[in-house]
């Protein structure tokens, strides 16, 4: 039997934390839903800023390659974590078109995700709001 945990593990103003713990692959979700979000102005066009991913993916690599995707909603897969520990500071934002919130997929990885985000668009009260960006 699977197990997904999907929680927040912290988030102010400005920032939030996401972690997404799974024990099989296989398993596509939303790891970040923005509308629901604190601080949402349910304007429908909030956005985030991805700043920062840790994971660890792992799995069978006997069968072929093991890995995790994450996808803005409606839009591109924007990183596959291979197998192994990774640990990165990135800046990444949805396209034009997206909904702005991000999903993961999986193709028989077990993994365990932090994902850290900036709140950008449609968060009145966020440090990182973006005004200049028009979505």
């Amino acid at each position: 039997m699977a197990i997904l945990i999907n929680r927040t593990l912290n988030e102010g103003a400005s920032t939030a934390a996401f972690e997404v713990v799974a024990t099989a692959g296989g398993d596509a979700d939303t790891v970040v839903d923005v509308s629901a979000l604190s601080g949402a102005a349910g304007s429908g066009r909030e956005r985030v800023r991805v700043k920062a991913v840790r994971a660890l993916v792992c799995g069978d690599t006997s069968s072929g390659e093991v890995s995790l995707d994450l996808a803005w909603a409606d839009g591109p897969v924007f990183l596959t974590i291979p197998h192994g520990v990774t640990e990165m500071s990135i800046a990444c934002h949805p396209p034009e078109g997206c909904t702005g919130d991000i999903t993961f997929s999986s193709n028989g990885a077990r993994f365990t995700l932090r994902l850290m985000v900036e709140k950008t668009n449609g968060f009145p009260l966020s440090t990182a709001n973006i005004t200049s960006l028009s979505l």
